[in-house]
Formats: structure tokens, sequence, C-alpha cells
């Protein structure tokens, strides 16, 4: 049996394994790892779980899912699918959010967003994903480290979501390392139909 079919049988008997319906809240839980921190988000009707590393983590906002990592600003956005999907369009799901998300950010910054595009990823589980950022105006004479020079988004979907993680980029961060956490971070993200034990989870990620 070759290497990769094994690996698969692996990752599958594992998310088996980590999967359950006791010890689950909905919402999102998040647990330190020995890389980072791994974000478990459980829904009813279908759950994710992504690891996003760094060493300093605090809740900035737990009700709007924004945190910090590093001092950089995360946040997590999951919309159901069926809050803009439109049947028969020639758009796909992705696409169809995409064009949703720069429409409203264009009617509430007063921007013309049409030439926008995205740059399309794989995701370890062969889904698509976006990434795609705006640069903001700063003046001149704005030299504090806090101001916001960037605004990054990534995207891909599940049957029933979109998840969407944003981050505003300040002078203070390293934009490559930002944009790499970001994107590496969604193209790693494994689903479940089922919610994910958050104990055994937590267990798992001591023996690693």
């Amino acid at each position: 049996m070759q290497f990769q079919q094994i690996w698969k049988i692996f990752v599958f008997v594992l998310l088996i394994a980590l999967t359950a319906f006791t010890n689950t809240n909905e919402g999102l839980d998040v647990i330190k790892s020995k890389k980072g921190f791994v974000f478990i988000f459980n829904d009813s009707l279908e759950s994710f779980l992504l690891e996003i590393p760094g060493k300093k983590f605090a809740s900035v906002d737990p009700d709007e899912l924004i945190f910090s990592i590093d001092g950089q600003i995360i946040q997590f956005t999951v919309v159901p699918i069926k809050e803009f999907f439109i049947p028969n369009s020639s758009l796909d799901t992705l696409e169809q959010h995409f064009k949703f998300e720069v429409d409203f950010i264009s009617k509430n910054h007063f921007s013309d967003l049409t030439k926008l595009k995205p740059k399309i990823h794989t995701t370890k589980s062969n889904r698509r994903a976006f990434f795609w950022e705006l640069s903001l105006d700063v003046p001149p004479n704005d030299t504090s480290s806090e101001t916001v020079v960037r605004q990054i988004y990534s995207t891909t979907n599940t049957e029933k979501f979109i998840i969407m993680l944003s981050s505003p980029i300040t002078k203070a961060n390293d934009y490559r390392k930002s944009k790499k956490k970001i994107i590496e971070a969604l193209l790693n993200v494994q689903f479940s139909n089922n919610p994910y034990d958050v104990e055994k989870v937590r267990n798992y990620l001591k023996l690693k």
C-alpha cells in the first residue's frame, strides 16, 4: 500500500477518534499546541478546526471571534451559505461570497473595488481558497506603529458555511509573516460532519 494511501487512512481514523457527541459545545474553543493555537469551531451542521502558529495569545473580542496572536489581530467570520447564495448563478459559492463581501466593503467604505480579484489556492482537503487584500490610504504625517495599512482576507467554504480569516495589518506587523500565517492556517483547515470532542483534541495535542 502506498504511503499516500496509508496517510489518508490515518487521517480518516484520527478524525473519527477526535469527534464525538460528548464533551462538545457549539461555538469556538481555543487550545494551546506546540506550534501555536488550535481553533475548534463546533456546530450541529458542520465543524472545523485549524491551527495558527504563535506564542502569545489574547482574546480581543470573543463575541466577535477577534483574537491577537503575537500582536497580530485575527478575526474569524463564519457565514451560513444560505445568507448570500443565489441559485442558478454563474458564480460558484466561493465566488458569490467574494462578490458579496466586496460589495459590502465598497458600500460601507465608498471605494470602487470592481477590479479587485482574489488569488486562488487549494487547501489540503482539495477545496478552493481565496486570498485578497486591500491597501489603505495613510496620511504621510501618521507615524503611529498601530496604524492599519492593509486589510487581508482568506476564505474557503464547506457544504454549509464560508470560513473567513481576516487581519488588519499595522505598521508594527511583519506583512509577509502575517500574510503567510493567515493563508497557511486556512489551507490546513480540517472538517467534520460531527462535532469535535474538545477534551480528546486537547489530550491528543499533549501527546504530540
